[in-house]
């Protein structure tokens, strides 16, 4: 009896020594090919780790990835590019309700589905499957056959390939759902039948966060500020003439000018890592926001155009321009607002999202504070009018109006002190977030 405890504690001391041993980035580009996320990092440091061995005809993997809070998969993908559509993938399910298994899948041409490779052998090509839970870790290992017959599908592992990662969560039915976050691809094609390791790329994530960040620079800040110069700010050194114009509408002009110049940068950069496709309506988010965030940079710009064809000042049609150009401007930047704070809700980790809520509350206190700013110095004016014989009162009303306005002027900079300060946090959420 004493001889079988001593073999079963010698077995169970090797085991977990190899165990270790599989799971270290130790021996990665010199025993295993490796691909770590993030790049340098070791062992239980490591997101994401996936260690393969050519093995003649066939090559084994090993991958590891933090645990998501339920039932969850994990999958690399096989592609001739860096995005999704046309991949072969091989995708570990761990289910805590149900059985745990590995199974070959493929992503149809620009699509963001996957269909099973083989509904009849679901795990066609693959042996030695192994799962496990521990520590926080999902570790899944298997054995891949390179080539199968008779499936143009299931990927030759004598070609080299682009690697795809990617982490969701499942369904009811123990099929994968979209995907939001947590996806990756290498930085080049990858030889697996060679233990050289290779570096993570965000190519098309960061596409996503270049987006985001150039939507919340241009609006947020560009936008809000030739706005309120538009509407606060036409009595601010009226003497002052910046290039045959009046400062505010110099600002004005430029900035939403600008809002337009970036827009469309920021849409091109969208568009680019969607192959120039519109996002599916299956994704009801992204879609609506997709459908406001065009939306807005179309009214955007349509102003510049209807502007160059503004009638003179004094132009009985002018007070129709006036309000045309304004609800359009109006509806644009709130569109825009909204499909802000959706893309941030899809993309972002967590509830950081709401900071823009925040940032709207304090836009529409910082409105009231202007308008009633606004309304003193209209006051002051009638005022004016009617007191033009009395000296003093009239020092006094031109000493309260200049007041008002350099409150405005404070109020202006404390507002984009804020906006530049909730921006740079966001940003700073989104380019740091860690996708688990």
């Amino acid at each position: 009896m004493l001889y079988f405890e001593k073999f079963y504690i010698f077995c169970f001391v090797i085991l977990t020594i190899n165990a270790g041993k599989i799971l270290s980035a130790d021996d990665c580009g010199t025993k295993y090919g490796c691909f770590k996320i993030p790049n340098d990092c070791e062992d239980q440091d490591c997101d994401y780790l996936i260690k393969w061995k050519d093995n003649k005809d066939s090559t084994d993997f090993v991958m590891k990835t933090r645990a998501l809070v339920s039932n969850f998969y994990y999958a690399i993908g096989f592609s001739y590019d860096r995005k999704m559509g046309d991949d072969c993938v091989v995708m570990c399910k761990y289910a805590s309700t149900s059985s745990s298994t590995i199974e070959h899948y493929f992503n149809p041409h620009k699509e963001k589905t996957s269909e099973v490779l083989d509904s009849k052998n679901r795990s066609i090509g693959l042996s030695n499957l192994n799962i496990t839970l521990s520590n926080d870790f999902l570790v899944c290992a298997f054995k891949r056959q390179k080539t199968a017959q008779d499936n143009p599908k299931y990927y030759d592992l004598n070609k080299m390939y682009y690697l795809l990662i990617a982490k969701g969560y499942l369904d009811p039915d123990n099929e994968p759902n979209d995907h939001k976050k947590n996806k990756y691809s290498s930085s080049y094609l990858i030889d697996f039948k060679t233990n050289y390791s290779t570096n993570a790329s965000l190519v098309s994530f960061n596409l996503n966060k270049a987006h985001a960040i150039i939507m919340m620079t241009t609006w947020m800040i560009l936008a809000t500020s030739g706005i309120l110069f538009s509407r606060y700010f036409k009595s601010f050194n009226q003497d002052l003439n910046c290039f045959g114009v009046q400062p505010w509408f110099f600002y004005h002009r430029l900035l939403m000018f600008s809002t337009v110049i970036f827009s469309l940068i920021g849409l091109a950069a969208i568009f680019y890592k969607n192959d120039w496709n519109w996002i599916s309506t299956s994704l009801t988010t992204n879609f609506i926001h997709s459908v406001f965030g065009i939306a807005s940079i179309g009214l955007a710009l349509l102003q510049p155009i209807y502007a160059a064809f503004r009638p003179a000042i004094d132009h009985p049609k002018r007070p129709i321009f006036n309000w045309i150009h304004r609800s359009f401007g109006i509806l644009s930047y709130l569109l825009a607002i909204i499909s802000i704070a959706l893309g941030l809700y899809i993309y972002m980790s967590g509830n950081q999202w709401v900071i823009v809520v925040g940032w709207v509350g304090w836009l529409i206190f910082l409105i009231i504070l202007m308008e009633i700013s606004n309304f003193k110095n209209r006051t002051n004016k009638e005022k004016t009018c009617l007191i033009k014989n009395q000296e003093n009162d009239v020092e006094f009303v031109n000493k309260t109006s200049m007041l008002n306005g350099r409150l405005q002027l404070y109020i202006m900079i404390f507002h984009l002190a804020v906006t530049i300060i909730l921006v740079s946090l966001i940003q700073f959420f989104l380019i740091n977030q860690i996708d688990n």
